[in-house]
């Protein structure tokens, strides 16, 4: 499992290095997120995806441990996902 920064560290993307703007996810999933195949939405925190194909599509993700800052999320969701290759 790696710790995933929601709104990327460093230049140009100037994420925050928190837990608010971090998840924990396998490497697939990680990779996916990097490459912008996967987000979260902002509001709902639901699972949302440029491929149909991928499970669990919608569904909500379970946040026991802490809270994600709306912010990166929506960050990621309008600067990363569905720009392949954006890195």
């Amino acid at each position: 499992m790696h710790d995933f920064a929601i709104r990327p560290l460093g230049s140009p993307h100037n994420g925050i290095d928190k837990e608010t703007n971090m998840i924990v996810l396998c490497p697939l999933h990680h990779a996916m997120f990097d490459y912008g195949v996967i987000a979260l939405h902002p509001e709902k925190q639901t699972l949302l995806s440029i491929d149909n194909n991928i499970g669990k599509i919608g569904k909500p993700l379970a946040l026991r441990k802490h809270p994600i800052i709306r912010e990166s999320l929506e960050y990621h969701l309008e600067m990363i996902y569905g720009k392949v290759g954006c890195y």
